[in-house]
């Protein structure tokens, strides 16, 4: 059961997502990391112009075959690019996390005890699984393992332009993709990490709207002092129910920016992945398809981890105007009555982050969409 708590300040050290918070967010701030994903990007934009090149002078290379991961490729470039782009808005978002957050020991031990235990299910599930199955992938592709000439059109290249060097070069370039592999899911993450946590903090909102009048006796309603204090609470709720849709509104502007372009890459790789199976999947090498099998279990991973965070959002969202229903309105005054219809108005529809007919939930998972997105609003 939940007690009302008008001082429920967030301190860090309570994070239930603190590993996301510390690879992607704090270590993605670093020094370090921010020179090594400037000279990948270089790298990589390098190996690209390479490969339009060879295409200019060999009009007729077989490109269906090597489609599926140079569009991989263009996606973790894109990511690392984009991590630059958006970095002082992503820092907005999280400070503005920080500074509205409440702690989940604002509520009973119980409660508390429930949240964390679900925190840490989530991690086991979907966190830890694609950590390492990115780990993993980002291993499998170094050129120890065998060549990648059958699935890469990077490895024809080097061949094409550095000769006796190609081997080399081949080498240096697929080390870097165990830091691509962690580049590639950064943004993703970092969008996890924000939606888990305003799931949380929707849930203790409609806890402590449950418990805006719950102890007080019906024939005690009458009092001034208890309405007025049934006011104050109300208030309380609906500041914190605006913060919560600032951030949100704040994180759309993200979203609406990478979701169309990362989700006319997907439909594309799901294309070519589609041709490299039913055509050459016979011509690959036994570790080539040891690749592609790791490759398609981070995208999946990648799409359902997202889609399970922004369902709950929905689902979270969606209660709230439940929990307002269920609030005994019956025996408040006029003033808090109409307090409370202003809210059950802004809080009648869940919160979703919907792009151009496609919602970041469940039903993502399952459809593939071909035409191009464009921004739209957030239902």
């Amino acid at each position: 059961m939940f007690k009302f708590n008008e001082k429920p300040k967030y301190r860090a050290h309570e994070d239930t997502f603190i590993l996301l918070r510390k690879l992607f967010y704090e270590y993605g701030h670093t020094r370090i990391y921010k020179i090594l994903n400037k000279y990948n990007i270089y790298l990589h934009l390098c190996v690209h112009f390479f490969q339009f090149y060879y295409i200019y002078r060999h009009p007729h290379t077989d490109m269906l075959k090597y489609s599926s991961t140079w569009i991989i490729m263009t996606f973790v470039l894109t990511s690392m690019i984009l991590s630059i782009v958006l970095d002082k808005r992503i820092n907005k978002v999280y400070e503005a996390m920080e500074s509205k957050l409440w702690s989940i020991h604002s509520v009973n031990a119980h409660v508390s005890k429930k949240i964390k235990n679900k925190s840490k299910k989530f991690n086991y599930l979907f966190t830890y699984t694609l950590l390492v199955v990115a780990g993993a992938l980002g291993v499998v592709h170094l050129a120890i393992w065998g060549s990648l000439d059958d699935m890469y059109f990077s490895v024809l290249t080097f061949k094409a332009f550095f000769g006796s060097w190609s081997t080399v070069i081949e080498h240096f370039y697929f080390c870097t993709f165990l830091f691509a592999a962690y580049s590639s899911i950064r943004l993703p993450f970092l969008l996890l990490y924000s939606l888990l946590h305003l799931e949380i903090q929707f849930f203790l909102l409609n806890g402590h709207i449950l418990c805006i009048s719950r102890n007080v006796k019906v024939e005690n309603m009458h009092d001034w002092v208890i309405q007025k204090d049934i006011e104050r609470k109300i208030i309380f709720c609906i500041k914190q129910h605006i913060a919560l849709r600032r951030i949100i509104i704040q994180l759309f502007d993200i979203i609406k920016i990478t979701m169309p372009i990362f989700l006319f890459l997907a439909c594309l790789g799901c294309v070519a992945l589609m041709v490299l199976i039913l055509v050459h999947l016979q011509s690959l090498h036994a570790i080539s398809l040891v690749r592609l099998f790791f490759i398609v279990c981070a995208n999946l991973l990648i799409t359902w981890t997202v889609c399970e965070a922004g369902q709950r959002i929905i689902d979270e969202t969606g209660a709230t105007f439940d929990s307002l229903v269920k609030c005994p309105w019956y025996s408040w005054n006029t003033k808090n009555r109409r307090l409370l219809v202003i809210f059950m108005l802004n809080s009648r529809k869940p919160v979703s982050f919907y792009l151009a007919g496609i919602t970041v939930d469940y039903t993502l998972t399952v459809k593939v969409h071909i035409e191009v997105p464009f921004p739209s609003e957030i239902i």
